[in-house]
């Protein structure tokens, strides 16, 4: 059996070591696991075999970096790609390197609407890849869907998926809100590797609470740093953390020194929470978490942490005030 895991830039370890261990149950039963990247993936070290390959969307994650009009370049670039191509997350030379190494089992790709996802969909017609799985995280029913044709593109793809898993119950009510047959989709939870997850004890003398993740408005960084300034006039005794572009093999020796994370997620038209690895994460440590109930945190935390309502800062300060 050959399984071939699709990702392009959104190639990661949060939910890569997940397959790790399949790809290595797989390998002692004589089968076979690799995955497919892009230049600008999230991460590439794996146990499993991983074949890069350039994708439109690397441009934007390039883009970005430049200073001051990076991300105002990314965005515009984006929209461009999505109003010609229908998405920027095609892969180039994929067509090819499937029908030299294939046929392929089953695929695994993600969502309904990249590029990638429709390549795929177009191979399977072909004969080079008989099985499609799509793990699906969007939590808002018929999102992307204000482009005609990446909403072509969606109801292209799902006629070729053979299963959906979701990592929650919130994200399987969105397939089928749209429509997809409750029978043929799975709620499979993402989990991290409890060797290097586990508790231990901040030695910060001072209380020390961390924002982790992109520090951009849906993320909530803004509040985060407003929750900040209340705890702060209160006593001088909290020590309030930044924490972004971590490398992820570093993440668990950064979560020890910290005694309560906070999870400021927002609510947008089009962006609403859809799992978060940092809660996960933070709960196999055994940490103090504070989050707003957006999207599916309240499903993933459940009472692992305290929830409070969505935008709501005051709120905020006074839970992680709770656990001082």
């Amino acid at each position: 059996m050959k399984i071939l895991l699709v990702r392009g830039a959104f190639l990661n370890r949060y939910e890569g070591q997940n397959y790790e261990v399949l790809a290595h149950l797989l390998k002692k039963e004589g089968h076979s696991f690799s995955a497919i990247g892009s230049y600008a993936s999230f991460h590439a070290d794996f146990t499993f075999p991983v074949k890069k390959l350039f994708s439109p969307y690397d441009i934007a994650v390039w883009a970005r970096r430049i200073p001051m009009v990076g991300n105002l370049l990314a965005r515009y670039y984006l929209a461009l790609c999505n109003r010609t191509l229908g998405d920027g997350h095609f892969l180039l030379g994929l067509k090819r390197f499937i029908k030299s190494t294939g046929p392929y089992d089953t695929v695994i790709i993600a969502e309904t609407y990249y590029g990638f996802d429709k390549q795929i969909a177009s191979l399977k017609k072909g004969g080079s890849v008989r099985k499609i799985i799509s793990t699906c995280w969007e939590t808002i029913a018929f999102n992307n869907e204000t482009l005609e044709r990446k909403k072509q593109m969606k109801n292209f793809v799902k006629k070729h998926i053979d299963r959906y898993i979701c990592p929650t119950e919130l994200a399987r009510k969105a397939l089928i809100s749209e429509g997809i047959d409750p029978k043929d989709v799975s709620v499979v939870r993402v989990g991290v590797d409890l060797k290097e997850f586990k508790p231990e004890t901040s030695s910060h003398k001072d209380f020390t609470v961390a924002f982790i993740g992109r520090k951009t408005h849906e993320k909530g960084i803004y509040d985060y740093r407003k929750m900040s300034t209340i705890l702060l006039s209160k006593s001088p005794t909290y020590e309030m953390i930044e924490l972004s572009s971590l490398a992820y093999r570093t993440m668990s020796h950064q979560l020890s020194a910290i005694d309560c994370v906070v999870i400021p997620s927002r609510t947008t038209g089009t962006i609403a929470e859809q799992y978060s690895m940092v809660a996960v994460e933070s709960m196999a440590c055994c940490k103090a978490i504070v989050a707003y109930d957006t999207g599916a945190l309240s499903e993933v935390i459940g009472d692992a942490g305290i929830i409070v309502p969505d935008g709501d800062v005051q709120a905020l300060a006074e839970a992680v005030e709770t656990f001082a």
